[in-house]
């Protein structure tokens, strides 16, 4: 399987080479796909270390590799469990129900532990820090309330759902630990949804045997319009902080500007009529005195 990984991860002749036709092959496109190869490259190294760890020592592999991956450690699952599938079930003769079941319970114990841990992260380490220095990264205490309010009410579902999602399964759980949503709840909906994943995962490389790689090369695509929707999300959320800086900035000259205002007013008075300040104190203690 690694030549044939190998043979995915060569780059196109074509693109150190000056034709008559380079014009259909603008730079913007020779630089992403030389990127694109040098990710599946970084990937082809990752699948190496994989083999050689699941043949040394199996399943206890996988739970270390997922605990790393739900730690905000991105090793793609989508390597991982489709190898095991192969290597520690299929190739050993046994059933795809064993491929569901092994790889689904190994996965999902290895998902729920590092998603405790970035969990632990994010309530005692990223929270405190987050009200200390948040305004440094545009994090200020309404943001907080928000999430606050947001994982209270979605939180279940969330924890659920960014299983079954590549990029966001990796990081669901620091930002659940800062808004601090019940830890054992949030445990249980990682376990299940991290149980489906894991288990349709394996299950797919026991399906596709020694050409395991061709799932992962499907299910590539989608990680674009994940990454693009997160990357969108991040603009937006910095050019709508920016736009409340000015608008505080604004409340902010304007009350002080009224105040500079008043001030030069009150002196104006006080010049025209220098003896208004007289009147007005013997008027205050004539009005205590009646009282």
């Amino acid at each position: 399987s690694g030549v044939a990984v190998a043979g995915l991860l060569t780059e196109p002749p074509w693109l150190g080479q000056e034709t008559g036709h380079s014009e259909r092959f603008p730079e913007k496109l020779r630089r992403y796909i030389r990127a694109e190869a040098n990710l599946q490259a970084i990937e082809h190294q990752i699948v190496e270390f994989l083999t050689h760890l699941l043949q040394t020592i199996g399943w206890p592999g996988v739970v270390a590799i997922m605990t790393l991956e739900s730690a905000n450690i991105s090793i793609p699952s989508e390597v991982t469990m489709p190898l095991a599938g192969w290597m520690l079930v299929q190739a050993r003769g046994l059933s795809a129900w064993q491929a569901i079941w092994l790889g689904g319970l190994y996965g999902a114990v290895g998902c729920t532990l590092g998603s405790a841990l970035s969990y632990a992260l994010g309530a005692w380490g990223g929270r405190p820090l987050l009200e200390r220095y948040g305004k440094w990264i545009m994090v200020h205490e309404e943001d907080l309330e928000q999430a606050d309010k947001w994982f209270a009410r979605w939180g279940d579902w969330a924890a659920f759902i960014s299983r079954l999602l590549p990029i966001v399964r990796t990081f669901i759980s620091f930002p659940a630990g800062v808004a601090k949503i019940k830890f054992w709840r949030f445990l249980v909906f990682s376990f299940t949804g991290s149980f489906i994943w894991c288990a349709l995962l394996a299950w797919g490389g026991y399906i596709f045997g020694s050409n395991w790689e061709a799932l992962r090369a499907a299910m590539r695509p989608f990680d674009i319009p994940i990454a693009i929707a997160i990357l969108a999300g991040v603009g937006y959320y910095i050019y709508r902080h920016v736009q409340k800086g000015k608008k505080r900035q604004q409340v902010v000259g304007g009350h002080a500007s009224q105040g500079r205002d008043q001030v030069g007013l009150d002196e104006q008075v006080r010049q025209r009529m220098p003896g208004l300040p007289v009147l007005a104190e013997r008027e205050a203690v004539r009005a205590d005195g009646e009282k």
